[in-house]
């Protein structure tokens, strides 16, 4: 992503490391996309952070940051693997 203009990714990573802060603040703010999968995007990248929250244990499993135009459901095979 540097590649394309320099410190792109840097950008996508600190806005990626800013939407996870606020997740971690507030997990129920998201709406529920699938099953019991949220999903977060970001302000600026067009990237959607899925997650799961356990409000029990009070953990967050993260199961994709995924674009949101390219293949923008790939993610959902890998709900079989969240643990329970």
């Amino acid at each position: 992503m540097n590649d394309e203009a320099p410190g792109l990714g840097f950008r996508l990573s600190g806005e990626v490391k800013e939407t996870i802060s606020k997740i971690l603040r507030f997990p129920e703010t998201y709406a529920i996309i699938e099953e019991s999968v949220r999903g977060a995007s970001l302000d600026v990248f067009r990237y959607t952070i899925f997650y799961e929250f356990d409000k029990e244990s009070d953990q967050i499993f993260v199961v994709a940051i995924a674009h949101q135009s390219r293949h923008p459901n790939y993610w959902k095979e890998r709900l079989r693997d969240i643990p329970e």
